[in-house]
């Protein structure tokens, strides 16, 4: 197994250790605060929690192609309470901005709004909650090198043959992955290692890595070594969605993470994933909007890897 992954950041083609798993990668994050015009009126950035089930907590048991109907139905009429929410935000006069709707893993919707009309939002119809919506930054990208790895690929997987990811769709949920370098595929679509993936930063469907951070955890989950001397991760032959949730600073707001698990596991994805790498993290307690939001994912059958931290 290799010991290096080399990706682009800035132009700038950097060494990385590798390591065994994403389980143990330290990318924790800590909280940013926003700048604020000097002069302006306050605005702050929260996620209002909505009363009522996910869309995914709705249809359960049903086949595929129904289960994808029912999410649809249900995201379609969380959608319509969330409107009225927004709608209502408006006329209490807190002038909502950059609204994000959330629905499969968080009832929820995400706005900027004026400061003083927070405790005017809690107050309306239908909402559970108000919390900010907080704003992470990656701290750090060391990984521990682990031993062991060549054993665990000898051990048979549950589909038959070897435990090296072959048939596994592993969602990077992170700053986005360079797709280009050799050892993650070399490219982006079907055919590659990184088979899909979305930019949540710039609202656009190409999610190349502008940090470094999400290139590194690719190459430890899943590359694959294209040379002599190329990285292995822990399985290389699993496929990759690649969803930038983190700006090129190393920020993401709590609601553009939460987007990305609802992209990574909406029934209607054709990649959906069977496992979510979140090498990310903050404070809260469980009850928090991320925290709920991958617990959720867990009870639709995904397998939630996060960062146990370095630090």
């Amino acid at each position: 197994m290799g010991t290096h992954i080399r990706h682009t950041r800035l132009g700038v083609r950097r060494p990385l250790h590798a390591a065994l798993t994403a389980a143990v990668l330290g990318g924790m994050l800590g909280a940013a605060p926003a700048a604020q015009a000097a002069g302006a009126p306050a605005r702050t950035r929260v996620i209002v929690e909505l009363d009522g089930a996910t869309a995914l907590q709705a249809p359960k048991g049903a086949a595929a192609d129904a289960r994808t109907a029912d999410v649809r139905t249900a995201r379609a009429a969380i959608d319509e309470k969330q409107d009225a929410v927004v709608d209502a935000a408006k006329e209490a006069g807190a002038a909502p901005t950059s609204v994000r709707r959330l629905g499969l893993v968080l009832n929820a919707v995400a706005m900027t709004v004026d400061g003083d009309e927070v405790a005017g939002l809690r107050a309306l119809p239908g909402v559970k909650a108000v919390v900010p919506d907080t704003r992470m930054k990656i701290q750090a990208t060391d990984a521990h090198e682990l031993v062991g790895l060549p054993e665990v690929w000898k051990r048979p997987a549950p589909g038959g043959g070897k435990a090296t990811g072959k048939g596994v769709t592993v969602a990077v949920i992170d700053s986005g992955v360079d797709y280009t370098h050799p050892d993650l595929g070399g490219g982006l679509g079907e055919g590659h290692k990184v088979v899909a993936g979305h930019d949540f930063v710039n609202d656009d469907d190409d999610p190349m890595d502008d940090n470094a951070h999400g290139t590194h955890v690719a190459g430890i989950v899943a590359a694959k070594a294209a040379a002599p001397g190329g990285v292995t991760g822990a399985a290389p032959d699993a496929q990759l969605l690649a969803y930038k949730v983190m700006d090129a600073d190393g920020y993401g707001e709590t609601s553009t993470i939460i987007a990305g698990i609802e992209a990574a596991i909406d029934p209607a994805n054709p990649h959906r994933a069977d496992v979510l790498n979140l090498s990310i993290g903050g404070p809260g307690d469980g009850t928090d909007p991320l925290g709920l939001a991958a617990s959720a994912a867990v009870d639709a059958g995904v397998v939630v890897v996060a960062a146990a931290g370095n630090e």
